[in-house]
């Protein structure tokens, strides 16, 4: 493999990483302090509280899909 296709693979998997503990934080504050959002959330918004928590639990799926390489592509 050329060096630079190497060094393409490399950084593209540490940006997955990075990104996929991102969203395992945010899922994890979404499903653990759904309140903090609330203020932020627009009154047109149906059943808020399980937006937010909805929003977590896709959140901490697309952190798994991310790391798994059979689901990556769905994440």
């Amino acid at each position: 493999m050329p060096r630079d296709a190497e060094h393409q693979t490399t950084g593209r998997a540490v940006m997955r990483i990075i990104l996929a503990v991102f969203y395992l934080a945010a899922g994890i504050i979404h499903l653990t302090m759904p309140d903090a959002f609330m203020p932020v959330m627009p009154d047109w918004v149906p059943l808020p509280r399980e937006t937010i928590l909805f929003t977590g639990a896709c959140e901490l799926a697309g952190s798994a899909g991310l790391m798994i390489p059979r689901t990556r592509w769905w994440a």
